[in-house]
């Protein structure tokens, strides 16, 4: 080669070197502007529900995590208690999303462990008997950085409050504590809830003390660089902790990234930061093409679309428009049959009516053997099953006069099917005539309506996700309808969903339920309540989560309470007297109801449990019943029993438990007289005089028993 070629070919390196050096640099320096449209996505899993060592708030974190990230533009997909299977194909999926470039992050809240200086994430479900099971049975931490890794996008995010105590520690040689250090990849910071080898508290209230602490910062300092936002969450968790947890960052990222999207205004100047909205994203190719399809007649618009777009934004929309297109066999409607009137309780409530599904009283149409799906009453529930992709809804054949000012309550439990479809109450003249209130397997609630059988587009509530349990078989979703005039108010856990305005006459409006798409749904309890009658809820506590702050106390040196599966489980372990109080307290009026379900499950079956009122537990009043049917009440003074008791041992009052029969507990106070019912029988009156401004309410177990406390109600009058 002669010295001008060589000199040429030493110059064309050096281009190029310094072209591929400028573009690394400018992808890891990219400027405010730049970031300003920059695709972010999220994966969030929070794990709660392990068989070993259950923890309280890792569902709670995820949930919270994911609304707040989701506010902030990233697009997220969240798991909560997911097994392995789940776990990984999520973080594969991510891995994907990554490539197309921007801002990934991953958030994890649960149980994690290191195994000879490697981390692992654990899933729900696992029971890992011995160290060397780990590799096969949890996820490896390092995957998701692998995946970051390969992605080669500008910047990634990995938030680990997972440094919770290894549940299986035990069955453990090395029983390492915490997570080892990993190394950071080009580009990505790594974030723990405590330093390596360290182990971080699940917190007493809602959040774990790490995730409370980054949830205050992006509210209050969202629009902070990322590593002086990281440094003040761990001034937080160190404040608060008094430095017994000290959150440890790893970190390759040497470009800057703001959560709340910044740029430089520079009308006002180069050095101006102004803080800006998260941008919306322009159309794209997805939306394009169902803009131009949303109002076809034809099937197979909507077929290519899901071919396209099988996760796509309006997957559920166009599912309803495929099922309405094709939808050949109707199912006939229910006889017609006159309105019958309904007697209203004694009470001061004004139940309009109550269905617990024990018989058909209510003349509900029942297919138990349908060609296309079930309706039927067994074992106290009215089950729905859907045989195929048509949206099934059933209203009871008994007619009930609605007041202008009524509220309609169900319980619901997702047995099987297809987890992303709807089920729920549905309100309507007619089955062509409707508005369905839903919530789905996998979490989600909304509104959609039919008018003459065609689905009305916009639906009246869009699908919204993390307002609803996600189903397994065995927890409840509690759907209310609060209706005043023409404005329906969805609550689902008596949480706030939504609300929408109903154009229905009241005359001819009817009440029933809906299943969509090969589900099996259980319904129980079915009420509809007349407002201004009866009492105002004020307190209210299913126990599907932990939002009243029960002190949870799951392997107790000498009782045990916690929330498991939708209810309080309390046992004592010695022949003590156990009582517990909500963490939350709540003002009580000088008229007032406490309603609870109870059920003695195993134990001394001679001793007492139940509610108990109080100042606090060396001052309180037990409204009790036994495992063999006995009632009473007693009472401590500073600790001391009381006796005599204000009412005596009454046998026959309540029934004999078996370990799944239940007892409703009612006391109605009035002043200082204190009714007690059992199962809605009159037991006796106590006269008690407790102050109003510090009394408080909650459950006691006797001598070695286990006791479930379910729907607890509070109501004032």
């Amino acid at each position: 080669m002669q010295r001008k070629e060589i000199r040429m070919a030493l110059l064309l390196l050096l281009v190029l070197s310094w072209g591929m050096n400028a573009s690394a640099e400018r992808a890891l320096k990219m400027t405010k502007e730049d970031a300003y449209s920059e695709q972010r996505v999220a994966l969030v899993i929070g794990n709660s529900d392990y068989a070993s060592s259950p923890l309280k708030n890792p569902v709670n974190d995820a949930t919270d995590m994911a609304k707040k990230l989701e506010s902030l533009g990233f697009k997220v997909k969240r798991l909560l208690n997911a097994n392995q299977t789940d776990m990984k194909k999520a973080i594969r999926q991510f891995g994907v999303d990554l490539k197309k470039g921007g801002v990934g992050l991953f958030y994890y809240a649960g149980h994690g462990m290191q195994v000879k200086g490697n981390n692992y994430l654990i899933p729900v479900g696992v029971d890992i008997a011995e160290e060397d099971e780990v590799e096969d049975l949890a996820v490896d931490a390092s995957l998701i950085l692998r995946k970051m890794q390969s992605a080669e996008n500008r910047l990634n995010i990995v938030l680990l409050d997972a440094c919770r105590n290894n549940p299986f520690a035990r069955s453990f040689r090395s029983a390492e504590r915490g997570l080892a250090q990993m190394d950071a990849p080009s580009g990505t910071m790594i974030s723990y809830a405590t330093a390596p080898g360290m182990t971080a508290a699940d917190g007493d209230g809602r959040n774990g003390v790490f995730t409370k602490n980054l949830l205050k910062a992006l509210d209050k300092s969202g629009s902070m660089e990322l590593s002086q936002l990281m440094k003040q969450v761990g001034k937080g968790v160190q404040e608060e902790t008094k430095k017994g947890q000290i959150p440890w960052v790893s970190s390759s990222v040497t470009g800057d990234f703001y959560f709340i999207n910044v740029h430089i205004d520079k009308s006002k100047g180069d050095n101006t930061v102004v803080v800006v909205p998260t941008k919306q994203a322009t159309i794209d190719e997805e939306e394009e093409l169902w803009l131009a399809i949303k109002s076809s007649n034809k099937v197979e618009d909507f077929r290519d679309y899901i071919k396209l777009y099988p996760e796509g934004r309006f997957r559920k929309v166009a599912d309803i428009k495929i099922r309405q297109l094709t939808e050949e066999t109707k199912k006939p409607e229910p006889e017609k049959r006159d309105r019958i009137p309904v007697t209203k309780d004694s009470g001061s409530s004004s139940s309009l009516l109550s269905d617990s599904f024990g018989s058909n009283d209510n003349n509900w149409k029942l297919w138990p053997n349908g060609e296309y799906y079930i309706t039927d009453i067994r074992s106290g529930v009215f089950v729905m099953e859907t045989k195929n992709e048509l949206n099934s809804a059933e209203f009871m054949g008994r007619g009930v006069s609605l007041p202008d000012s009524y509220e309609i309550e169900v319980a619901s439990t997702w047995k099987r099917g297809v987890d992303d479809r709807a089920y729920g109450i549905t309100i309507g003249s007619e089955a062509q005539n409707r508005y369905n209130f839903g919530v789905s397997g996998n979490g989600w609630s909304f509104v959609s309506g039919y008018k003459d059988n065609q689905v009305i587009d916009p639906a009246p509530m869009p699908w919204k996700s993390g307002t609803a349990i996600i189903g397994d078989g065995y927890k409840q979703n509690m759907l209310k309808i609060k209706v005043k005039g023409s404005t329906y108010d969805f609550f689902v856990n008596n949480l706030y969903v939504g609300t929408v305005t109903i154009p229905i006459a009241r005359d001819r409006l009817r009440v029933g339920f809906f299943v969509e798409n090969k589900q099996q749904v259980y319904f129980d309890d079915l009420k509809i309540t007349g407002a201004g009658g009866g009492g105002n809820l004020i307190f209210s506590d299913s126990f599907t989560g932990n939002d009243n702050s029960w002190a949870m106390w799951p392997n107790g040196d000498n009782y045990i309470n916690a929330i498991e599966r939708g209810v309080y489980m309390m046992e004592t372990k010695n022949t003590l007297n156990s009582s517990e109080f909500p963490g939350k307290f709540t003002s009580l009026p000088e008229n007032f109801d406490i309603e609870v379900t109870t059920t003695w499950k195993k134990g001394v079956d001679n001793y007492a449990y139940g509610l108990t009122m109080g100042t606090e537990s060396q001052n309180r009043y037990n409204f009790g019943l036994s495992g063999n049917g006995w009632s009473y009440v007693s009472g401590y003074s500073n600790n001391q029993v009381i006796d005599p008791m204000p009412m005596a041992w009454t046998s026959g009052t309540c029934i004999i438990g078996n370990g799944s029969t239940s007892n409703v507990i009612q006391v109605k106070v009035r002043g200082t007289r204190f009714e007690y019912y059992i199962n809605k029988l009159y037991v006796g009156t106590v006269n008690i005089t407790l102050p109003r401004d510090r009394m408080r309410f909650g459950f006691f177990v006797e001598n070695m028993q286990q006791v479930h406390f379910d729907d607890l109600k509070v109501t004032a009058y």
